[in-house]
């Protein structure tokens, strides 16, 4: 992927059925980034809070950002975008913003970095498809670390400071054959909000650590230039050095921990062992035994034995 360009920032301008033919004069602009805010979805709810679209993103990432949406993830087709190109939605709110397994997403408007990206990684076959999580997940990590100290990734991918959470993700894969074909990441970032009020049982945001707001856009521009970074090592393949940075990332990488089988509600106490390729995690029990978990197979329980 290119390297970054401050005079040839570009905006995705159209829905993404159009995006190509109605982006073509956009293409060609490379004296001055035009600052343009995307025209709101029929679901707009959150008028007049909306800011400029202002970060400077590689000139092959094309961006379009509504006031309000359903979810960023409905605003964009999986296979949209062609190529060597990225192609990605954000927003200010959304009305049923949700994480893995339909878990709510609590977001005030405005307040928060919500976006969803699509591109068609180069060369990753299906058994490591989770190296493209890894790099999502380490590319916010080193974003936050120029905030806040005591950032962690929490298996399979969330991103914590200290013990509470301040970024969930999604990816989906599509596959052709053995290969990734295409793959959409749904990334949302607790920047300013200044209070939580869900029953989630351990939220954080970066206003709350510094008693300040951040700018957003600052953020998505810092998250961008870690992810291309971090893709990089990817297509040189260096999978170890990534591997590695993810695994020291790790919460709870060190020390005894609780946790519960969530297929026969068991709890137990354990180490951490390895994550693999496939992205399965590997804990050791207290009787020595491994014990290796798919992806919601297994609950992290606060120390106070309380839902993660």
């Amino acid at each position: 992927m290119n390297s970054f360009s401050n005079s040839e920032t570009q905006y995705l301008l159209s829905d993404a059925a159009n995006f190509r033919e109605n982006t073509a004069p956009f293409r060609k602009a490379s004296s001055a980034a035009p600052t343009f805010v995307a025209d709101s979805c029929e679901e707009d709810t959150c008028e007049g809070c909306s800011a400029p679209a202002k970060a400077q993103l590689p000139p092959h990432w094309f961006r379009k950002h509504y006031p309000t949406v359903p979810t960023t993830m409905e605003m964009l087709s999986i296979d949209a975008a062609p190529a060597r190109e990225v192609w990605m939605v954000s927003t200010d709110f959304q009305t049923r913003g949700h994480g893995q397994r339909g878990t709510k997403w609590e977001s005030d408007c405005g307040d928060n970095l919500m976006f969803t990206f699509v591109f068609r990684p180069q060369g990753v076959c299906a058994t490591e498809q989770f190296y493209l999580s890894e790099i999502a997940c380490l590319a916010v990590a080193q974003t936050l670390d120029a905030y806040v100290e005591g950032v962690s990734v929490k298996w399979p991918n969330d991103v914590y400071v200290g013990a509470q959470k301040i970024c969930g993700m999604l990816l989906n894969h599509q596959l052709r054959g053995a290969m990734v074909e295409s793959t959409m990441v749904g990334i949302g970032i607790n920047v300013n909000q200044p209070r939580f009020v869900s029953d989630a049982p351990n939220p954080i945001s970066l206003q709350q650590l510094l008693g300040h707001r951040i700018d957003t856009e600052e953020v998505l521009e810092s998250f961008v230039r870690y992810f291309e970074t971090l893709y990089a090592l990817w297509l040189a393949g260096d999978k170890t050095r990534l591997a590695t940075a993810y695994q020291q990332r790790l919460f709870r990488r060190e020390g005894v921990h609780p946790y519960e089988d969530t297929a026969t509600g068991e709890r137990f106490l354990a180490t951490f062992e390895q994550v693999a390729p496939s992205g399965l995690l590997t804990l050791r029990d207290n009787a020595g035994a491994l014990r290796t978990f798919d992806f919601k197979a297994v609950k992290f329980l606060l120390e106070s034995s309380h839902g993660e």
